[in-house]
């Protein structure tokens, strides 16, 4: 948590130079120390939450969310945009179900894209349109 605040350069040198591995131990910025302590608060609140007199119903903790994966074959190079707007969702909506990608543009080879399940139909439908991305497993 310190390093996503304060960034991993930094932190690597506080281990570095100041011979702790103890975060309570260490001299940070004052902004980083705050993040780390609320960040660990929340999750002590979240993890408890009887013990702090909060209800919340466990079907509201987490919404299932139903994916199918496909398998695709791109014969040149393909931009995610594509994918998302064949899938009829927000690019936003694409990355979140596809987090293993980590590039706008894809090179030709295989992949492996998760679709929700209610999009899975006319995601196969659109791709139709792309003659250089075939479907191999996933219809």
């Amino acid at each position: 948590m310190a390093a996503y605040n304060a960034g991993q350069q930094r932190l690597r040198e506080v281990l570095e130079n100041q011979n702790t591995k103890d975060f309570f131990e260490m001299y940070l910025p004052e902004e980083t120390e705050r993040y780390v302590i609320r960040i660990a608060s929340m999750k002590e609140i979240i993890t408890n939450r009887g013990k702090y007199g909060i209800s919340i119903d466990k079907k509201e903790l987490y919404k299932t969310i139903s994916i199918a994966e496909v398998t695709l074959e791109f014969m040149r190079e393909v931009h995610t945009n594509i994918l998302s707007k064949c899938m009829d969702v927000p690019y936003k909506t694409f990355r979140e179900y596809n987090l293993h990608i980590r590039k706008y543009k894809l090179s030709s080879g295989t992949y492996h894209i998760n679709v929700p399940h209610e999009k899975k139909e006319i995601f196969l439908r659109r791709l139709r349109n792309y003659e250089y991305i075939h479907v191999i497993e996933g219809d």
